[in-house]
Order: structure tokens, then sequence, then C-alpha cells
């Protein structure tokens, strides 16, 4: 009997697009982070939605157990960067906001000590906008305590490193490529 020939699907075929297009996007968003070194706010999603998820039961008889097991990983290091970005875009925002009360603090102490010196005068508005140009000062070299933003560099390498984030140029990929019929 002879062994009957795999034909691709337009449901797998455009499945496997979907998989592929995703996959280009978040090699693009990685590349960007690698060349920058750090993850940043302004960093694009690594992935939303996985389109793997939702289609690797439509392409299992069309792709090898070793290349689903490899298409399989990728997702999962996609989705733990991506995680790993919303880690330090919620920690930029964080230190952002202890910047700000760090700031209120010393503004407020500052003129309540000045109204408790004197009463508002015209030298005591002048002290308190000479202050203004110190505050700008702190606010642009601010002491950032025990957090150090090298932080989110180490954190993105380690991410990445524990991570085979590299998928291009192998079987798995030129396999789902050839499925979406975009060799």
């Amino acid at each position: 009997m002879k062994k009957k020939k795999n034909r691709t699907t337009t449901r797998q075929r455009d499945s496997a697009k979907l998989v592929v297009m995703q996959i280009d996007r978040a090699d693009a968003v990685m590349k960007s982070a690698k060349k920058n070194g750090f993850i940043s706010a302004t960093l694009p999603k690594f992935i939303g939605e996985s389109e793997w998820d939702k289609s690797k039961h439509i392409l299992v008889d069309r792709l090898s157990s070793t290349d689903l097991d490899f298409i399989n990983s990728y997702f999962i290091a996609c989705e733990q960067l991506e995680e790993s970005r919303s880690i330090v875009v919620n920690l930029e925002a964080e230190q952002l906001n202890e910047k700000a009360r760090c700031i209120q603090r010393v503004l407020s102490t500052k003129v309540a000590s000045e109204i408790e010196k004197n009463s508002p005068t015209d030298e005591t508005m002048n002290n308190l906008f000479s202050f203004s140009d110190q505050l700008r000062n702190f606010y642009i070299n601010p002491d950032y305590g025990q957090y150090s933003p090298n932080y989110q560099k180490l954190f993105f390498a380690q991410v990445l490193n524990e991570n085979d984030t590299n998928i291009k140029g192998t079987t798995a990929y030129k396999a789902l490529r050839a499925i979406a019929e975009m060799s």
C-alpha cells in the first residue's frame, strides 16, 4: 500500500502564515532588545496572544515531533521574555513614582521650613525659587538608593540567555514557511 502524501489544507496554510508572521515580529523585537542591551517601556511586546497556541493542533500532522517541540519551546521563551518586559515596565513606572514622591517630600519640607521661618515675603519666595533650581538638579541626578538601573540589563540578559530564541534558519522554521507557502 502506498503512503498517501500529506496535502496542506487552506486552514493549515493560513495558520502557518500567522505563526510565521508572529515569529518574524517577535524576532524583530528581540533583535531590537539585543541591540539596545535591555528591556524598556518603549520596547514593543514580544508576543501578544500566541498564534502557535491557537494553531498547533492544526499543524500537528504537518510537522515532526522535534519541530513541534522546538517551536513550542520558542513560544514559551517569547512568553517569558514578554513577562520580563512587563516586570521591567512596572519597575520603571514604580521608580518614576518613587522619584516623584521623594521630590514632593523634599519640596514640601523646604516650603514648610521657609514658611515657619518667615511670613511669605519676596525674600522667602526668592529662596524657594533658588530651591527649585536645586530640585531640578535633584531630579536630573537622582539618588537611586539600592535600586540600580543595570538591573534591567542583567534581568534581560539572564532571561534571554536561559532561552533559545534563535529560530530562523532552523528546520522547524523552514517547515512552517513551507506549509505557509512562504518559501
